[in-house]
């Protein structure tokens, strides 16, 4: 039975039952990506990190970056951004899902490639992403009408950004990639300004083409909470927001998870 990927009345991502139109994309090289590239990753380790950003975001990818050619990624992870080697983002992975703008021309790649490279030494943005998921919720919801849990937290966390900007020479992994696609004016002045977008929300969007995926395993494991895994499961899987899940998560995890 394939799957497709639904909104529920929230707008949140959901896993339904669906037709297959084409074949999933193929496993990639580095040879095959191309500058402005986003990489998006998870790993399968139950780490307390991990665990904790899979709940919070309502999905299973953990991390992102920018390919900037040669090899290279920029990365924005606990240790402040930094250039990270794809070989070695493949060590520390299990699996990166490879994201492309759509018909992007060479000079908005140059602008994203360049933008990322200017934040190589930002700080890591902790309270920005630990706000994230609730301005992700505030914002999501909005078209829905509706009013979940932490709405009005996540509200009152957007007006505060909008009142005071950006951090300044902060930034977190997510983040990063609608500020750099925002130099080339991909995202909009506003989006930057909400930082409402997750790794999963990266995935599950309209604004770039999957085209392939990076593994060193020609068949790698895939996280249960994919649900874009090309693997059969017997009931569609939903994400509820669970602030149990995420102290359990995070007591019972390990600190193991390489970023």
């Amino acid at each position: 039975m394939p799957y497709a990927v639904d909104q529920d009345k929230c707008g949140e991502d959901v896993l339904v039952r669906g037709i297959l139109l084409a074949p999933l994309p193929a496993r990639l090289s580095e040879s095959d990506l191309e500058e402005g590239d986003v990489l998006v990753w998870y790993s399968v380790e139950r780490g307390r990190l991990g665990a904790t950003i899979r709940e919070a975001t309502r999905g299973p990818y953990i991390h992102t970056g920018i390919y900037v050619g040669s090899g290279v990624s920029v990365d924005a992870g606990p240790e402040g951004v930094a250039p990270a080697p794809v070989s070695s983002l493949l060590e520390s992975f299990e699996y990166g899902r490879v994201l492309r703008y759509r018909s992007i021309s060479p000079s908005k790649s140059a602008l994203v490639v360049n933008a990322a490279q200017n934040f190589i030494g930002y700080k890591y943005a902790w309270l920005d992403a630990i706000g994230m998921p609730f301005r992700r919720i505030a914002i999501r919801a909005r078209p829905f009408g509706v009013k979940p849990a932490f709405s009005g937290l996540g509200n009152w966390l957007v007006a505060r950004r909008a009142r005071h900007g950006c951090p300044a020479r902060k930034i977190y992994c997510s983040q990063m990639i609608v500020e750099a696609y925002a130099a080339a004016a991909i995202y909009s002045p506003t989006h930057v300004l909400e930082a409402a977008m997750s790794p999963t929300d990266l995935v599950n969007g309209t604004d770039f083409e999957y085209v392939g995926w990076l593994s060193q395993a020609a068949k790698p494991e895939f996280n249960e909470l994919d649900i874009h895994a090309p693997t059969h499961t017997k009931s569609v899987r939903q994400w509820s927001f669970s602030m149990i899940r995420i102290f359990l998560g995070w007591i019972g995890g390990h600190h193991n998870l390489k970023k």
